[in-house]
């Protein structure tokens, strides 16, 4: 059975995925390694694809920082498909008051900065409209996560330039309500395609796993089918 590899974003892990299913497809998470000091995202993605052993015939994709780190081992691998989960692959797509935010967030001690993203009051005002039961979920997740992967990861996203010239098929979909990233700019990638789902966030993979799932079919059978690329 083919797999599609998925990166989750910073905060999360692989039950960021947990609701999504292709039939034909095996949806794979993939972890990430513990980033380098100063290390660049080109170079953690570089790092990331050959510990998990990724080559020019798999597809890939992410949400969130995920999908930025998906792009950039796409675009240095060469790999079949590229898709995005709520993310993008320029940082142009991020608010400029973030940028301001995780600058200003480097003088925070870990004890602080480990925290805000589990007030229940932040995390909904960013990420977007949530159940309950996926709050409890995303808070959890975010309680597991290493601080030095979120603080690294966040400076890595900041200092990146982006990815251009991506060869691959390029599938992105977006929640119209995302308050951490705008959506990419498909007309600037060849071959790109973008779905806006008017009444999700930026959790798009786990808020509405249906909607993720038939867009992931359908990229899917794209990559299978020559034919169906265009």
């Amino acid at each position: 059975m083919p797999r599609l590899f998925l990166f989750p974003g910073l905060g999360a892990d692989a039950r960021l995925f947990s609701r999504l299913a292709v039939p034909g497809w095996e949806l794979a998470p993939l972890p990430f390694v513990e980033p380098l000091a100063r290390e660049e995202l080109p170079q953690f993605a570089k790092r990331l694809a050959q510990a998990h052993g990724l080559h020019k015939d798999d597809a890939v994709g992410g949400a969130s920082f995920g999908g930025m780190v998906a792009a950039e081992i796409a675009a240095q691998f060469g790999l079949r498909l590229l898709v995005l989960l709520g993310s993008a692959v320029t940082p142009a797509r991020i608010p400029r008051h973030l940028k301001a935010l995780e600058f200003l967030s480097r003088a925070v001690p870990d004890a602080v900065f480990i925290r805000l993203p589990r007030v229940r009051s932040v995390l909904r005002a960013y990420v977007g409209p949530l159940s309950e039961a996926d709050l409890d979920l995303l808070l959890d997740m975010e309680r597991s996560a290493p601080p030095a992967l979120m603080r690294r990861g966040a400076r890595m996203i900041m200092r990146w330039r982006g990815v251009t010239g991506l060869a691959c098929p390029v599938h992105a979909i977006h929640g119209a309500r995302d308050r951490l990233l705008m959506p990419p700019q498909m007309e600037k990638i060849s071959g790109g395609r973008l779905e806006v789902v008017a009444d999700a966030g930026h959790a798009i993979a786990l808020t509405h796993a249906d909607r993720v799932s038939a867009f992931l079919s359908e990229a899917l059978k794209r990559c299978e089918d020559p034919a169906e690329k265009n």
